[in-house]
């Protein structure tokens, strides 16, 4: 989970619009954060156990899912502001 403070700072950096507090640019944003601390973590830990890793594999194949499927929502309704994230956050796809 994120602290609300990171929740912020990332809200602020990829809202739309003056009162924006959910577009797809945020969630998308929240997301790959989510994604990066993910990452970390599981290149961090030893797993003593194959079941442990297995979960936190399996939540960052889910978080990951969720991110293209509003990359492919956003791709549709605004293909600019879709090219303006992917250069923004250096996804490679």
């Amino acid at each position: 989970m994120l602290s609300s403070c990171i929740q912020q700072e990332i809200i602020q950096q990829f809202r739309v619009q003056k009162k924006d507090v959910s577009s797809l640019d945020i969630q998308i944003g929240l997301l790959s954060e989510e994604i990066a601390n993910c990452e970390e973590a599981i290149r961090r830990e030893n797993f003593s156990s194959n079941k442990s890793f297995f979960l936190k594999r399996l939540h960052l194949i889910k978080l990951i899912a969720k991110r293209r499927k509003h990359l492919n929502l956003l791709f549709v309704t605004a293909t600019h502001r879709y090219y303006k994230l992917i250069k923004q956050l250096n996804i490679d796809f």
